[in-house]
């Protein structure tokens, strides 16, 4: 050991300082700055103590920094007194020992248990200097064995960036069953110190890593192959299997069993053919120019060929389409090269037919036998359907979630439009001269044309195609075809569309709901402008009616680019379309669809390319004349009737306004209430006087709603449950049906009539 500098002498009780400082070598010249000098250093115990011999004992300790060997020959220093994970402060004289530094210390407190520094993760090459000396590293890569040292077998971890030696302590080096393991594991990580090593007087050694125990290896073995590579091993130890034992029978009886080898290994061969024709995976092997040497049937199938016409080929000559002849072999050479098995998770297989399938292909490397070519062995899934599966779904749950957002769009946009018809039908109850009416007319027809949209949305997200009880009057088409041509007259104008009316006279009516038969045509016209914004001359638009023996006829033809063939079994789709962002959601076609099959009829459409679209409505006759239609001031017009008292419960001001005005206008009583709470207050007070004949009532509330209102009021025993009716704009939503089937409670659905709510509040006062 190397003497003290003059005056490097320490105090055993100065501060402790970092281990990073006493391994400093600032000159380079290989010889620590604190060589001889006396120091405090404290950290964590990593390793040891552990017997060197019979005489030392060291120990390891760690800061976060780095970490330094303890050495003394006095075991009761560090034996029974520390252990792995204590938290120590050691004093002692620095030294290089066969290039090792160590602290050679005089005495060691133990400060209580600490955490072990989180080893700092690091590549083999890292370790190869002196950077990360005496650090906790973790490295993790496979271990390799190169033969034997003196202190028995040599072990060597290989990761990407290189190789590094890792120390065995004797417990290890010793254990059979450990070895097994580290040997037969695929990877390794090994937690340790990175230390630098000696052999014979060479105190450059190298550089190795010392682990501290077995808990510091963490292996991992080769995970086992899944079915399709258990179906490669199964193959290849049955051929194995069978040529050893015909190679056995040769050898035992070569002349007098020839013949009978001959004709075993036949059949054997014939047994494992019809073995891998009966799997439904595809099974083949190529050799190293790509030619199949052996295919099964399920390959041959997909092809659309026979295994004969396949064996011998090669991929190019094999596969109709090149590009997958030439990704197939790029694939096949990366396997022969790197000799590592590869999967292919969707590889397209084209067959003769022009059939296109998508294969999960598993690729091996393959050794023909009695020769040193490889080749590869490939078995193949057919995942099409699986594909499509997965795609349907996935185009489902879509679906789903838009039908989500278009049904509570659909109930938001019900409130305000309740509003605007209630008051238009306010405002035609007082008298007004003929263009004030005409106006609110249009108003409210509009209006009613909107909530037919919104129930149309509803019925989409619900996906069903169930006919609503709506109320349908005989129709005349002509007039609904002028009506629809004055609204959307000026965007036509403006977008330089020529409209040609072709409509007979005298046309036969419809059963049907004007509205609803409105939109129809207004969603066919738009649908035509359109396609006809998509080429740059100007277009004509021709709306035609006919009546013909199946039925009363409109159609609306455009001169626009026309419809691509294979789009046009989709276009009656929800949200399916072919137009660019932003022009087109999908609908308009799927709800003129679902409106002419709930009034009986079909909508055909005839297109080709280049030539322009005709959709041509057909809708059942009736023999009945047009009667004159009925405005919304007669609808209203008011009738003797008797004066209840009524509650309105709604947490919609517009709507609780309009109800109140309009039935305080026809001669009640009525009260209002914001939600359920104050609904109860009310009725309540009434119990002292006239109690309420009817109570009005939406469905959903903040605070108390309309179905714990009526389980409120049905605990209270007075019969005013009965007197209840719900209001909602949620109706066609599966939870508002349910409750309502099971509440019993009349519904008015938004928006609704005026004279609805009088003939409902009329029954509930009779009850």
């Amino acid at each position: 050991m190397l003497a003290c500098a003059p005056g490097a002498l320490v105090a055993q009780h100065s501060a402790p300082l970092p281990i990073s400082r006493v391994l400093a070598d600032s000159d380079g010249d290989r010889v620590l700055d604190l060589l001889g000098r006396r120091v405090t250093v404290q950290g964590v115990v990593t390793s040891g103590p552990e017997a060197v011999g019979s005489s030392a004992v060291t120990a390891v300790i760690q800061d976060t920094g780095a970490g330094i060997v303890l050495f003394t020959r006095e075991h009761g220093r560090l034996l029974g007194r520390v252990r792995r994970g204590d938290r120590v402060r050691a004093y002692g004289t620095v030294r290089q020992y066969y290039g090792k530094e160590e602290i050679v210390v005089d005495s060691v407190v133990r400060l209580g248990a600490g955490a072990v520094p989180e080893p700092h993760d690091a590549f083999a090459a890292d370790l190869q200097g002196e950077r990360l000396s005496g650090r906790l590293v973790r490295v993790a890569g496979r271990f390799l064995v190169e033969g034997d040292s003196g202190d028995g077998r040599k072990l060597v971890l290989r990761d990407r960036s290189g190789e590094i030696a890792v120390w065995l302590p004797s417990l290890l080096r010793d254990d059979p069953v450990f070895i097994r393991e580290v040997l037969e594991s695929e990877r390794a990580e090994v937690v340790g110190i990175a230390s630098q090593y000696t052999r014979g007087t060479d105190a450059r050694g190298g550089y190795q890593l010392v682990p501290r125990d077995g808990r510091d290896f963490r292996l991992v073995r080769a995970p086992p192959y899944a079915l399709i590579a258990a179906a490669s091993a199964f193959l290849a130890l049955l051929l194995a299997a069978l040529r050893s034992w015909v190679r056995r029978r040769q050898a035992e009886s070569r002349v007098r069993e020839t013949a009978a080898l001959n004709a075993q290994l036949a059949l054997s061969q014939e047994s494992l053919r019809q073995i891998i024709d009966a799997l439904p995976l595809h099974i083949f092997v190529k050799d190293d120019e790509g030619r199949i040497a052996i295919a099964n049937a399920a390959l041959a199938r997909t092809y659309g060929v026979t295994v004969e016409a396949l064996e011998g080929e090669c991929d190019r000559t094999a596969s109709p389409v090149p590009a997958e002849a030439e990704q197939g072999r790029l694939d096949d050479l990366e396997v022969i090269r790197t000799g590592r098995p590869k999967l292919i998770p969707a590889n397209p297989v084209t067959s003769a037919a022009g059939e296109r399938r998508l294969i999960e292909t598993l690729k091996v490397p393959y050794r023909f036998s009695r020769s040193d070519r490889v080749g590869v062995l490939c078995i193949g899934r057919d995942v099409t359907e699986e594909r499509e599966t997965q795609e349907q779904l996935r185009r489902a749950e879509r679906l789903a979630s838009i039908g989500t957002l278009v049904s509570g769009v659909a109930h938001e946009l019900n409130n305000p439009l309740s509003a605007v018809m209630g008051l238009a039908q306010l405002m035609l109850m007082d008298p007004r001269s003929g263009e004030d009416v005409e106006s609110l007319e249009m108003i409210h027809r509009e209006a009613g044309r909107m909530a037919r949209i919104v129930a149309d949305l509803r019925r989409l997200a619900r996906q069903t195609h169930e006919a609503e009880e709506t109320p349908r009057a005989l129709v005349d088409l002509n007039e609904v075809v002028h009506h629809v041509l004055r609204v959307r007259g000026y965007s036509l104008y403006t977008r330089n569309v020529s409209v040609v009316e072709d409509l007979q006279p005298d046309m036969a009516p419809v059963l049907a709901d004007r509205g609803r038969i409105e939109q129809v045509i207004i969603n066919l016209l738009v649908n035509a402008e359109q396609a006809l914004g998509r080429i740059t001359e100007n277009g004509t638009i021709t709306i035609r009616t006919r009546v013909e023996s199946q039925g009363v006829c409109l159609s609306v033809e455009d001169t626009g680019p026309g419809i691509a063939t294979e789009s046009r079994e989709h276009i009656f789709d929800p949200f399916w379309t072919t137009k660019a962002p932003g022009e087109g959601t999908g609908l308009g076609l799927s709800i003129v669809h679902g409106i002419v099959a709930d009034h009986g009829g079909e909508v055909r459409v005839d297109s080709e390319p280049g030539r322009g679209a005709r959709f041509v409505m057909i809708l059942p006759r009736t023999g009945a004349a047009v009667q004159p239609r009925t405005t919304a001031s007669d609808e209203w017009a008011p009738d003797a009737h008797r004066r209840l008292r009524v509650l309105v419960v709604d947490d919609e001001p517009p709507l609780r306004l309009i109800l109140v005005r309009y039935l305080e206008g026809r001669g009640h009583h009525v009260d209002e209430a914001a939600d359920g709470g104050a609904a109860l207050r009310c009725i309540e007070q009434a119990r002292n006087g006239d109690a309420y004949d009817a109570i009005v009532s939406d469905l959903r509330m903040a605070g108390i709603g309309g179905m714990e209102l009526l389980e409120r009021l049905r605990a209270q025993g007075t019969g005013m449950d009965r007197r209840l009716i719900f209001v909602t704009g949620d109706a066609a939503s599966n939870d508002a049906e349910r409750l309502l089937a099971a509440s019993g409670v009349p519904v008015l659905i938004k928006p609704f009539a005026f004279g609805e709510v009088e003939a409902l509040i009329e029954r509930a006062a009779s009850i």
